[in-house]
């Protein structure tokens, strides 16, 4: 049995009762704090950022701020598969989608999503002090059975207030500590409070739904 194996059929098991899961400590706080040093050095680049409804298609990381609403002001830094081997800590990055993928391939419909890397999306997604996701579906045509969020930010040092929230069907909260990792639905309803203090970020791993692979397959072969 390697490292992971016990964990993910906790995952598993977990998602059955559920119609979620919660993997503590995935990554150890040293792990988790390089990794999150690195990237948000990364989003704190300067950047063009993408046109508003833009797909993720390029063959470079995508930098969206959100312009309108409550989540005015959040920024999200997207890579494709072709990018993920130049993100930071790439073998990091790696280990958190792979285990996301092995998770998927365990579930109802995941077996064809687990090989599909041509589809791997992996975002950066930061929330500024005064901010909230409101409740909102990640669903469309070929969508993956889950999406994995790695949290990185500590709560009480790096911000506070950005709980999550979830649906599935009944709402519950979600307490995470750096390293931890969510899994849920992609048709679940998801939220995130306001953050009241600092900046909190996370990893969120999932798949491009198949207009956004076909758009960029038209960018990139035409």
């Amino acid at each position: 049995m390697d490292l992971y194996e016990s964990k993910i059929e906790d995952t598993v098991d977990s998602w059955e009762r559920r119609g979620f899961s919660v993997v503590r400590g995935l990554f150890s706080n040293e792990e988790t704090s390089v990794l999150r040093q690195a990237l948000e050095r990364e989003i704190s680049q300067e950047r063009t950022p993408a046109p508003e409804g833009s797909t993720v298609w390029s063959g470079r990381p995508v930098f969206y701020t959100e312009a309108r609403g409550p989540s005015a002001g959040v920024r999200s830094l997207t890579y494709v598969a072709r990018c993920h081997d130049v993100m930071p800590h790439a073998p990091l990055v790696r280990r958190f989608t792979d285990f996301r993928g092995r998770v998927a391939g365990r579930l109802p419909g995941g077996a064809l999503q687990r090989g599909s890397r041509d589809r791997l999306c992996t975002s950066l997604i930061s929330i500024p002090r005064g901010r909230r996701i409101d409740w909102h579906q990640d669903v469309g045509p070929g969508s993956p059975p889950l999406i994995a969020v790695l949290h990185l930010s500590r709560r009480g040092i790096d911000f506070e207030g950005g709980s999550f929230l979830v649906r599935t069907p009944t709402e519950q909260t979600v307490d995470t500590l750096p390293g931890d990792v969510v899994l849920f639905p992609w048709d679940a309803w998801h939220a995130v409070t306001e953050v009241t203090r600092g900046e909190r970020m996370v990893l969120s791993s999932g798949w491009l739904k198949e207009e956004d692979t076909e758009q960029r397959r038209g960018g990139t072969e035409g």
